[in-house]
């Protein structure tokens, strides 16, 4: 979501902690996620699905997982990656 409504003010916590609190954005998502599972199945061939599909999977769950191995997701929490250095050049100086 690249942009904000104006005047688009929450009186709740449950209307503020919404992941779409604009309707239209909401009804995108449901289009989106319809023609995700309903139409590009039907359209989809095995040339597609084996070299341009799935390679783009594997590299996006991989992307994902080194994303919050090395805490570049979430940015303030400590990261595996700087617990593990740390550790491996304590236990080589000591």
């Amino acid at each position: 979501m690249l942009y904000r409504e104006a005047g688009d003010y929450s009186t709740t916590y449950r209307e503020d902690s919404q992941t779409f609190p604009i309707k239209f954005d909401r009804y995108r998502y449901y289009v989106v996620l319809i023609f995700a599972f309903a139409v590009v199945p039907l359209l989809i061939n095995d040339y597609w699905l084996n070299a341009i599909f799935l390679p783009f999977l594997i590299y996006s769950i991989a992307a994902l997982g080194l994303n919050i191995l090395t805490g570049c997701f979430i940015v303030p929490f400590i990261s595996i990656t700087c617990m593990a250095f740390s550790i491996s050049f304590v236990t080589k100086t000591v």
